[in-house]
């Protein structure tokens, strides 16, 4: 960014967090040094993009609005919620002339269903969170609040490190590939590498595939399912 320099990028972004009571630490600040030399991968914050050519006053009022959402996402805590939507009265009568279950047992199956549900879409966030609670202390940064699309984690390095992490293994999306064009369009040397938890065909578990985890030294199928339990009662 040409109207700032990023050591007073990264000196405003510590002002910022020391108004809202909380601190940058050497991983977060390294990241933000990554989004100063290549903000064209930022998404908006509080209605500013961040670019090459921003005022001081666009990237202080960019920094102020992240860091708020970036704070507020990380002590917000992880619940179980119900599904949403209204239960589809066909799926009953599937069950119940297809499947040949009784009529008796279709209310209970229906509210396990919706449960099993509501579960499955608070696994990928919780497996995140496991992430965050073993790697930032190992340096890496969780891209927390969707400030780079198709991005969860970062570490710092020549060249560092962007992670795309899934829970179970599918086809890439349209925004990790936007994201992997923009990098390479903004000379970015930097590749977004990406991990899922499980292979969706065989329920088999990658943790063994995630770079430095040797043995599942630091990252584990039980560790995850132990994490999840504690939380739960935190």
């Amino acid at each position: 960014m040409r109207n700032v320099s990023k050591r007073t990028f990264i000196r405003e972004a510590h002002e910022i967090a020391t108004e809202l009571e909380n601190t940058v630490q050497s991983n977060f600040e390294a990241f933000l040094g990554f989004l100063y030399d290549y903000p064209i991968v930022a998404n908006k914050k509080g209605g500013v993009v961040l670019k090459e050519t921003s005022t001081a006053d666009e990237i202080s009022a960019f920094l102020r609005s992240y860091l708020k959402q970036y704070f507020a996402s990380k002590s917000k805590r992880i619940v179980l919620k119900d599904v949403g939507t209204v239960p589809d009265p066909a799926v009953d009568v599937v069950l119940e002339v297809f499947g040949r279950f009784s009529k008796a047992d279709l209310a209970a199956m229906r509210e396990n269903h919706r449960a099993s549900m509501a579960a499955e879409n608070k696994v990928g966030q919780l497996l995140e969170a496991y992430l965050a609670a073993k790697l930032e202390p190992k340096g890496w940064f969780w891209c927390n609040c969707n400030i780079v699309k198709g991005v969860d984690f970062f570490k710092p390095g020549t060249p560092a490190h962007l992670l795309q992490v899934k829970n179970r293994s599918n086809s890439e999306n349209s925004s990790s590939q936007a994201i992997r064009k923009t990098l390479e369009d903004a000379g970015c040397p930097v590749k977004i590498e990406k991990w899922y938890r499980t292979e969706s065909s065989t329920g088999e578990t990658r943790w063994n595939d995630f770079e430095g985890n040797s043995r599942g030294s630091l990252l584990s199928e039980e560790g995850f399912h132990n994490f999840i339990r504690a939380y739960a009662i935190e």
